[in-house]
Formats: C-alpha cells, structure tokens, sequence
C-alpha cells in the first residue's frame, strides 16, 4: 500500500528542509492545512495586514539573508493586491517564493466570474508562474520553484494552487529534497584579459557594482577591497551597497553621492548593475559618450541595454572580480589616484556643509540618525525628499546592510521591506544566541501611509526595528517640484497627522519631536528602547526646495534623463 502524507504536511517539509524558518502569511481559510503544519514544525510564521505586506516581508527577508523569501496568500482578492511586492521583487532580482491557494476546483464554473488564468497577471513580473496540476505534483513543482528563484539572476516565483490540494493524500514517494542551485558561470580567460588591458590604458577607472553583485560573497568583499586598495573607487547601489564598507576617504561611496564623478572617469566596471533609469540608462551627460564602459553579469541579455559597452562579459560578477583582482595583483600593477573625484565630489560636500535651518532640517535628522543606528545594522530607505537626503550622508558597513524602494520606485514598500530584514536579522541573532541588532527604517510620512498597518504586524512579532518619520506633513518632492515650475502647488498637502500616537495605538512605542533642540534626546530615547519604536519627526517643510534648485544636493535626479532613442 502506498505510504501518503498530507498536501501542506509535504510542503511544509520540503520547505523546512530547505532551511526557510519563517514565512509570511495573510491569514486565510486556504492556507489552514499548510499553516498548522508549518507550526508544528516549528517554522515562524508572521502575519501581514495586506498582500503586498506579506510579499513585501519576504523580499526584505531574502535581501538581507541571502536565502529565498517565503510569503502565503490567496489568489481571489489576494494576488492583485500583492502585484505590486511581486513587481518590486522582480525588478530587484530578489528570490521569493509566494505560494498562492485559489478556489477549489468545483467552484471554476460555478462561480464564474473568478479568473482562473492567473498566469496571463503574472507572467511579465515573475521568473516562473505555475499552477500546480495535481497533488501528487506538488513536490515537483515546489523544488523547482525553490531553485528557480534562486538560480541565475534571483527572482519571484509564484506557485498557485487549490486549495483542497494542502488537504488531499499525496504520495510519499512524491517528496523532493532541497533543490541543487547550478554553480554560476566563470569569466573566460580572455575577458579577464581583455579587462585588464583596459585597466592598463585607464587613468581614472572606477567600479559600480548593483544588486547582480550580492553582498554575502566574501569572494567579492576581498576582491574589492584589492581592487581599492590600487586607487579604484567603488559606487555602490541598492543590496550592493556594504559589501565593502562605505568610505569616503577611500572612495568607496553610495553611486547617488558619487554619479556626477562619471564626467571625469574614463573607465567603468559595471559590475552586477543594470543600466536603468536609475542610472541615467547609462546615456549622456551622467554618463560621458568618452567613457568605457566594461559590462558584467549573469544574464547576457542584460549586457549592453541602453547603451553600448566596450566589454561584455557574461558570468557571475563576484566571482569575475575575484579573477581580476587575482590577476591584476599578480601583474605588477599600477596604482591609481582617486584625486579626480575627490574633486568632482567637493562641491557636494560643500553644499551638505552650507544647509542650515531654524527647525529640523531634514539633513539634521539624517546626521542624528546616522551618528546613532549601529554601523552592524540593516538601514532601509523609503520615501522621495527624506531618502534623497540620505544618500548625503548615509554609510553602509556591512554586506546586505541596505535596502531602498528602487528600482521600481514603489513608495511605501520600505515597511514591509524593514520587517522581513528585522525577522531575517531575528533568525540570525536567535541562531547565534546573541541579541538582535534594530533594523532601522527611514521614511517619508507619505510613504509610510500606504501600509501603515504593518506596524500591527510589527507589534504582534516584537520585531528589532526602529522607524524614523521625516514628516512634513505632504507629498514633499511633488510640492516642491510644482513650486518650482508653476509657482504654485495643488493636492500636495497631507494632514498634520500624529504618527507616534498611530504607533502607540498599533503597540508599537511612538514618540514624536519638532524642535532641533530636543531631537538629539529624542534619537536617544529611540536607540535606548528595548521593544519595535517609532520616532515621528517634525522637519522643515521648505528644506526640499533644495533638492529641486541646487544640483549639489540631488541625488536622485531625473532632470538629464535622455530620451529613447526613435
């Protein structure tokens, strides 16, 4: 006789062998016989207030981990409202897996208006979509899933399913063991060749390096650091950003700060960054028509979108850099001076210097909060205004150490980004028997509103996270940008709203400050509390006006954005 187990006893241990110790869930009726046994073997289990929450938390949770990111939702009203964590994912290449229950089979027909395709959704913001066939299918289609998302450039993978599959027998025999990732591909010989030849005719190169270039490699951290100790600056964007420690004396800087440098360099190693808008799509004046550009990553297809490169190479970028700091140590080498941008970023610092203001700027907020969150922590970034300040002074000393809403842009899912990275970090602090380090968030009070309920989930898990609000009480970049156009400003202005008291509310410790004399205490009190805290801070709500009148001070800029090509 045929040994069965349970649809969601088998998923639950497969998923549980791959070594996922929480999971983020919405609450539903589908998921019953998958939740149960995820508890009872001891897998986490966190629950969200909105579907992009719980996709938003697994991102987060896989970005600061390394290791894929589980999130549990229902198809009907469930997956359209989590397309928007699913798309953030995607555009990052971030691994999450989101498995989705939908109606049982019975109800297809009868209950027509419920879309059955759900595939036609999903399929230009994930990996892989599959609806699960047949129950005895579902440990085939989970570890392909599971290796799917992590292989190659990461990325979401959706599995739906109905929901009588968790409760139906299925087969022992039909069980998998925790996906074998394929090993990524090795630079040829001839690339690296042909890349240090270019390094011996440059005079000021330079390293970018994005997401594709994952921030736990300790390949990569001391590939860099070889490569910097020869002079080479490193600009770091998105989970890239910490993989070596952030420096401005040696040059290692977050690519907001350090774009308008590019003017002065000749060769660029873009290594795991994708040419987007982010990145001026790699197009003049951020970018010079004189400036080599030297293209790695894992996806061939990624190579050379936007703008031409003068090297392609197509294999994994830390294990690219390895082999060129390996060779380029090894050739005698020369070392390069980093004046030229020490020059180009002077008039940045300048300005950083220069900003005053009678309340709270928001720089002052920044510098308090940087003087303060511990340098081993996770820093996530949300919002317009308040995260283009940051960028001013915001260092990152640890791999996997950061994290924003870019590329996509999507304000508002720093929340839930902040709360998987806090029960990424609690897993690990739990596993090594020490005390978690506070994950911090950064935010805008326009960005927070999207999905301020998470701070209920926030309370109910007591999760090591500290939120620090710049509020101005409006859309602050939109007001700013509208003044400065038409001299006037319309549906910009939100509430003067009491966030710590939202906060107190949620049972999380809220306090609010809106005077520069008393913010210094405030940051302390923050810092100083054991349990999830928020610090609502009143900022200057004309200080964004900068950001929009002086190029010095912006440092998300979209202003020389060429257009496409016709």
């Amino acid at each position: 006789m045929t040994e069965t187990v349970k649809g969601g006893r088998l998923i639950a241990e497969q998923l549980a062998a791959a070594g996922v110790e929480t999971v983020f869930a919405l609450a539903g009726a589908g998921h019953t016989h998958l939740l149960f046994e995820l508890e009872d073997l001891g897998v986490r289990l966190i629950g969200t207030r909105h579907e992009t929450g719980a996709v938003g938390a697994a991102d987060g949770y896989a970005r600061a981990s390394g290791r894929v990111g589980v999130a549990a939702i229902i198809a009907e009203q469930g997956l359209p409202n989590a397309i928007t964590a699913i798309q953030t994912a995607y555009q990052y290449g971030s691994p999450v897996l989101t498995l989705v229950t939908r109606c049982p089979q019975s109800w297809l027909e009868a209950a027509g208006e419920v879309t059955v395709d759900h595939h036609t959704l999903l399929a230009p913001v994930t990996k892989w979509a599959r609806t699960v066939p047949t129950p005895d299918k579902l440990g085939e289609y989970l570890e392909a899933g599971l290796r799917i998302a992590q292989s190659g450039r990461p990325g979401p993978v959706v599995l739906v399913m109905p929901q009588e599959f968790l409760a139906a027998p299925v087969p022992e025999a039909s069980r998998r063991q925790p996906p074998v990732l394929p090993l990524p591909a090795v630079a040829g010989a001839q690339a690296i060749e042909r890349l240090l030849g270019l390094l011996a005719e440059a005079e000021r190169p330079a390293i970018l390096i994005d997401a594709g270039l994952t921030g736990e490699s300790a390949a990569a951290a001391t590939a860099l650091a070889a490569l910097n100790s020869l002079g080479l600056p490193v600009f770091g964007y998105g989970a890239a950003r910490g993989t070596l420690a952030e420096d401005d004396a040696r040059g290692i800087l977050p690519w907001p700060f350090a774009q308008f440098a590019l003017g002065a360099c000749d060769l660029l190693i873009v290594a795991g960054a994708r040419l987007n808008m982010w990145f001026g799509f790699g197009r003049a004046p951020r970018f010079p028509n004189t400036l080599k550009v030297a293209q790695i990553d894992t996806v061939a297809e990624a190579i050379g979108r936007n703008r031409a490169v003068t090297l392609a190479v197509t294999a994994d970028p830390a294990s690219a850099l390895a082999q060129l700091a390996e060779m380029l140590i090894a050739s005698d080498p020369p070392a390069w001076s980093r004046d030229w941008l020490d020059a180009a970023v002077a008039p940045r610092r300048q300005a950083i210097a220069e900003e005053t203001s009678p309340s709270i700027h928001p720089l002052a907020l920044v510098q308090a909060l940087e003087a303060r969150r511990p340098s081993d922590g996770i820093f996530v970034g949300d919002g317009a205004d308040i995260l283009n300040w940051s960028h001013a002074v915001i260092r990152i000393a640890r791999p996997r150490g950061y994290m924003d809403h870019h590329p996509m842009g999507s304000m508002g899912i720093g929340l839930p980004l902040a709360i998987g990275a806090a029960a990424a970090e609690d897993d690990l602090a739990r596993a090594e028997d020490r005390t978690p380090v506070p994950v911090v968030l950064l935010t805008g009070d326009g960005a927070l509103g999207f999905y301020i309920a998470e701070l209920d989930t926030v309370a109910r898990a007591q999760l090591p996270l500290k939120v620090v609000i710049g509020n101005d009480a409006q859309w602050g970049t939109e007001y700013h940008g509208q003044k400065l156009i038409t001299g006037r400003f319309v549906n910009t202005r939100l509430a003067e709203t009491d966030y710590a008291g939202i906060a107190s509310c949620f049972g999380v410790q809220g306090t609010g400050v809106g005077t520069a004399g008393d913010l210094a205490e405030a940051m302390d009190r923050l810092f100083s509390c054991a349990s999830p805290a928020l610090l609502d801070v009143r900022i200057d709500r004309e200080a964004g006006a900068a950001l929009k009148r002086d190029p010095r001070l912006s440092f998300l800029i979209f202003s020389d954005l060429a257009p496409p090509a016709r």
